[in-house]
């Protein structure tokens, strides 16, 4: 498995499929979906307490044998997905990624759910955003089952994600021997100039040892990259020897 520092991050939150519907207190009024509010209420509460849990099991039982998801990124171009088992793996990503979500308001229109909230997992974490990013969804509920989910994150926390996941110091890892190994450094990139090497191997980001982190090298690179600005310290292995190495963060494509 090979990971590329210095490449676009990763939006997280392709996160959270279905994501998060944690709420209380709402009238039962009878809808053309052919349930009550308080019966949908109940159906999305139970499946977020599971992807909360962890219980991806619990969470497919929820949703419809035929389902969409469909997200909505900022520069207005959608994802889909419409296969049980495209579906499937999703969710589990996202329990993977310790995905938590929090309902802040929720409203009932005709057969659906509209929920606003926040999400949060390790690349949040790691960035410093306590209280996750926020996320508009749009459920749709048939016959007891989540068949339908629009979903789109907020712009304002995505560009913040995006800035302190953004700046890279231009090397290239991968999962060698169980450890985290530098494949390559780019010309005139920090990384080069400080003196990392290709064949290093990086025992710790920032005093965080690589071998104690729970998302393995995926944590590894989202602790290399920051704000561009920023100083990462890398702690390397290299010929026996041990050294502490710090390069500063630069914008990706400078």
């Amino acid at each position: 498995m090979k990971t590329r520092v210095f490449v676009k991050a990763r939006l997280i939150l392709v996160l959270m499929l279905l994501t998060a519907l944690y709420f209380t207190g709402c009238k039962s009024t009878e809808t053309s979906a052919g349930s009550s509010q308080s019966e949908r209420e109940q159906l999305v509460r139970s499946f977020v307490e599971a992807i909360n849990d962890g219980n991806g099991s619990k969470a497919m039982e929820l949703i419809a044998e035929k389902m969409k998801y469909t997200e909505t990124y900022n520069d207005g171009t959608n994802h889909s997905l419409d296969k049980r088992e495209d579906i499937q793996d999703y969710i589990q990503a996202r329990i993977s990624d310790d995905t938590k979500m929090k309902i802040e308001k929720i409203d009932f229109p005709d057969q659906f759910v509209t929920v606003q909230g926040r999400a949060s997992d390790y690349v949040t974490e790691i960035a410093g955003m306590t209280d996750g990013v926020g996320f508009s969804g749009k459920y749709g509920i048939k016959n007891g089952k989540i068949i339908s989910v629009e979903f789109a994150r907020n712009r304002d926390d995505e560009r913040l994600l995006n800035e302190r996941t953004g700046g890279i110091i231009g090397i290239g890892i991968e999962l060698k021997n169980g450890e985290v190994a530098v494949t390559d450094c780019l010309e005139g990139m920090p990384a080069e100039k400080s003196g990392l090497k290709a064949g290093d191997i990086i025992e710790a980001v920032d005093g965080i040892k690589a071998d104690t982190m729970k998302h393995g090298i995926d944590e590894a690179a989202y602790r290399i990259r920051g704000t561009a600005g920023t100083t990462v310290r890398l702690t390397i292995s290299r010929n026996g020897r041990t050294l502490d190495i710090e390069s500063e963060r630069v914008a990706a494509g400078k």
